[in-house]
Order: structure tokens, then C-alpha cells, then sequence
């Protein structure tokens, strides 16, 4: 969780956690066609996120549709450790010289997000869940505002903040990109997640997320698209497992909601 907090990876080396079974055959062979269609859907991913995806589609299936002959922790330990590792050192990486793209950088951002909000069931009402809020949000700015200061990226800033320093433009273009569809496609994702984790705090971080969900799922044209926008969730890592990130539902939200 510190090393979380620091956007470090731990100063001890790195070990694989005690032995776990291997994943049940089924489950592997259903992440790794998962993994392709979300590669064939998304824009050209650096090697390290296209491991995480491989082992966050693991995860998500295993949690979703768990081996019914043995306990999901008896095969997924490692790939566990070994997606939370593999998160810290691309965030870190990325703090330390900015070897991420803007979409790159958010998808990172909301692995970190999925993994701790799903996985690890952190509740949203804490420190670290405000931390994750909050750096998801500045992730999101290059595409929902001329983005964030450079003094902001050494300075702690919490979601509330973010929220009334850079408030929901109606009328915002999505920002023009070299294959929009795709990552367009990330940006809807990230802002669902966002949008169901901070549900429960219902501030002015939620209102900001939902602001811009709603208007990216209107111009998306997956607001009234039920089918469109299952298929939107299927190109990324699996959340029926997780009650408090699961995504399916949220969108008859969407369609019984007034923005105003």
C-alpha cells in the first residue's frame, strides 16, 4: 500500500509469493482470446501494459467465473502479485520520465484503480481510494481540458479538489488523437470505472466523473446502445466479479438519469 501511495516499487527484491496451483485450463485459455480482441481493439499498447492486460483478464475471469473444483486464492496468488508489480512499475517509470502517451498513461492509471477498488476490495471512503480518485482524474484532464499545470505533478492534490478547480465543460471536444475510436474507446472505459467507484461517496469528484461519462457515452453513441456498450466492457478486463466495480448495469443508470 506504501509503495502504492509513492508510486514506487518496494526496495526488497521482488519474489514470486509461495506455490499456487496452476489457473484451470479453461480460465487461461479464455484470457488469452480475451487479451487478443482487447488488443485488436485498443491503440498500439507498450509491451508492460499488454502483460498487465493478460494478467488482469486472468484475474477478472477467475473471479468471475471461478473454478468450480477448487478456491479462486488457490490458483490466482501469483498472477495477483505479479499484476500489482507489474502496475507500480510502469506508473513508476512513468513519473520518472514520462515514457507513457496520454492514453497509455490513463489506462495505467485505471488498471491501478480496477486492481485495488476490485481486487483488492479497498473501500472507496479512504486515503488511498482519494489518492487513486484523484490521479485517475489528472490522467483524464488531456482529454476533457487543456490539462493540469506541470507544478501540479510534485504537489498532493486530493479528487475534491480537481473537481471544483477544473469543472465539467458541456460543451468540451474530445481531444483529436491519431486513431480516435480506440482511444476514445479507453477514455469511456476509465470514466465507467470512475464513475461507479466514486457512487458511493456521491461528492463532487462523483458528480465531476458521471458529468463526463455522461457526455462521452452520448458521443460515443453508447447511451441508448445497450448492446454497443456491453461489447465496449467485453474489450477489457472482467468486473461481474467485483460488486463494487462491476459495470454492466450502469448504464440504464445513464438512461433514467437527467444531466443537467
Amino acid at each position: 500500500m506504501v509503495s502504492t501511495q509513492l508510486v514506487e516499487t518496494p526496495i526488497m527484491p521482488y519474489y514470486h509469493p509461495s506455490p499456487c496451483l496452476r489457473i484451470p485450463e479453461k480460465i487461461k485459455s479464455q484470457a488469452d482470446k480475451r487479451t487478443a480482441d482487447t488488443l485488436s481493439h485498443l491503440p498500439t499498447l507498450s509491451e508492460p501494459l499488454q502483460h498487465i492486460v493478460n494478467l488482469l483478464h486472468h484475474l477478472g475471469i477467475a473471479y468471475a467465473d471461478p473454478h468450480p473444483a477448487e478456491k479462486v486464492d488457490s490458483y490466482i496468488i501469483r498472477p495477483l502479485y505479479d499484476a500489482e508489480y507489474a502496475i507500480l512499475q510502469i506508473l513508476e517509470a512513468h513519473r520518472k520520465s514520462g515514457v507513457l502517451s496520454d492514453t497509455d498513461a490513463l489506462l495505467a492509471e485505471t488498471f491501478q484503480i480496477y486492481f485495488w477498488f476490485g481486487l483488492r476490495t479497498l473501500p472507496p471512503q479512504t486515503r488511498l481510494g482519494d489518492l487513486l480518485v484523484s490521479r485517475l482524474m489528472t490522467s483524464l484532464l488531456p482529454f476533457v481540458h487543456e490539462g493540469a499545470p506541470k507544478e501540479m505533478e510534485a504537489s498532493a492534490v486530493t479528487a475534491r479538489w480537481l473537481a471544483c478547480t477544473y469543472p465539467i465543460d458541456r460543451y468540451f471536444t474530445l481531444r483529436s488523437t491519431a486513431d480516435p475510436k480506440p482511444a476514445n474507446t479507453i477514455i469511456t472505459w476509465c470514466l465507467t470505472l470512475g464513475t461507479k467507484i466514486t457512487a458511493a461517496l456521491n461528492g463532487p469528484e462523483h458528480l465531476w466523473l458521471k458529468g463526463h461519462w455522461a457526455i462521452q457515452m452520448h458521443a460515443m453513441g453508447l447511451s441508448c446502445n445497450d448492446a454497443a456498450y456491453q461489447s465496449m466492457l467485453e474489450t477489457f478486463p472482467d468486473t461481474d466479479g467485483f460488486p463494487w466495480i462491476a459495470l454492466r448495469g450502469l448504464v440504464k443508470q445513464l438512461q433514467i438519469s437527467v444531466f443537467v
